[in-house]
């Protein structure tokens, strides 16, 4: 939905015919189009996020977590970099993503 213009949604949403297919537009019109991550690019790479495709695996991971109501805050975004980078599924800074 993200690359679609609203008017489409709408569109969408108008000639859903499930009542929870509206329910889900209707969310995602009102709550969720919005979201951003608090974190920034910068902030990821101050964090030991390697620059460049790190950086966004980690900010759309992130995203993913606060549209679940998973992370509310700047810190629980930084713990969740913190403990990303930890887990093995990304290098701290220099390293580059690890083959699994």
């Amino acid at each position: 939905l993200k690359t679609l213009p609203l008017e489409a949604v709408i569109y969408l949403m108008a000639r859903a015919e499930k009542e929870s297919v509206r329910a889900a537009l209707s969310n995602y019109i009102i709550r969720l189009r919005g979201s951003v991550t608090l974190l920034k690019g910068r902030d990821l790479i101050r964090l030991g996020v390697q620059e460049g495709a790190d950086v966004g695996m980690v900010l759309d991971s992130i995203l993913s977590k606060r549209l679940d109501d998973e992370l509310v805050t700047k810190v629980d975004e930084e713990r969740f970099v913190k403990e990303f980078i930890k887990s093995s599924r990304i290098r701290p800074e220099g390293g580059g993503l690890k083959a699994r």
